[in-house]
């Protein structure tokens, strides 16, 4: 098996030190708002948080009638909640709230379809996420307790990983709709789903995170053969 621990360092890289080992596999610690704890994932199926000291790990959410693995926990912006994906089998999931402490866990989509890679909006009032519930990979928005959900995309490419800007006023979002095999490019549209514009091209993403102005993006791409780690700002240039 592969153990994966917890560590924290300065912003420097100073004073690395170990916060959290369980003999697990630790994974995607995820700070919350006020800096004070850090969720993740244990092995496949738990969540957890650990005080920001290394203090009070505590399970919060653990499903052992489900084999596939959770997503990575999502606090909300104002820390009380905490957002994740539990996968009901291997094809379909569903997403969840709780509260930071591990309380009162509720199912906000439905089962039957792949419901994933939640994005909260900066007020905390939305979550965005990608599902393929009508048969295209699509990006939805619904209210943050799971009522009024509704389709911000609609095209015949596949359209994921929405991400708010800090703003909110924009969503940022992967997608092959250009059809060249082989790419996923950035598009930006408005949190509303319209506008969309293409930021990137000839690329085949990874990972992306808005800056805290929300005037640049960061993003991997092997657009050079290798991965590696570009920011450009929201016009797609520089």
């Amino acid at each position: 098996s592969v153990y994966r621990d917890i560590h924290v360092m300065g912003s420097d890289g100073s004073n690395p030190r170990e916060i959290a080992n369980v003999s697990y596999a630790l994974r995607y610690p995820a700070w919350s708002p006020n800096s004070r704890h850090i969720a993740g994932k244990e092995r496949t199926d738990r969540i957890f948080t650990v005080g920001a000291d290394g203090r009070n790990f505590t399970v919060l959410y653990a499903d052992g009638t489900r084999w596939y693995a959770l997503e990575k926990p999502i606090w909300s912006p104002d820390g009380r909640y905490i957002a994740f994906t539990d996968y009901h089998a291997e094809t379909t999931s569903s997403i969840f709230v709780m509260r930071w402490d591990g309380s009162n866990p509720r199912e906000l989509t439905s089962a039957g379809e792949v419901n994933a890679s939640i994005s909260w909006s900066p007020d905390g009032r939305h979550i965005a996420f990608h599902s393929n519930r009508d048969g295209n990979w699509e990006i939805y928005v619904m209210e943050s307790d799971g009522s009024n959900p509704r389709n911000l995309t609609s095209h015949d490419g596949s359209d994921t990983d929405p991400a708010y800007s800090p703003d909110g006023r924009y969503i940022a979002f992967k997608s092959d709709r250009d059809g060249v095999e082989g790419d996923s490019e950035i598009y930006v549209m408005r949190a509303d789903g319209s506008d969309p514009r293409k930021l990137t091209s000839h690329s085949r993403i990874g990972k992306l995170l808005w800056s805290p102005d929300g005037r640049r993006i960061a993003f991997e791409t092997d657009r050079d053969a290798d991965w590696e780690i570009y920011v450009m700002d929201l016009q797609g240039g520089q």
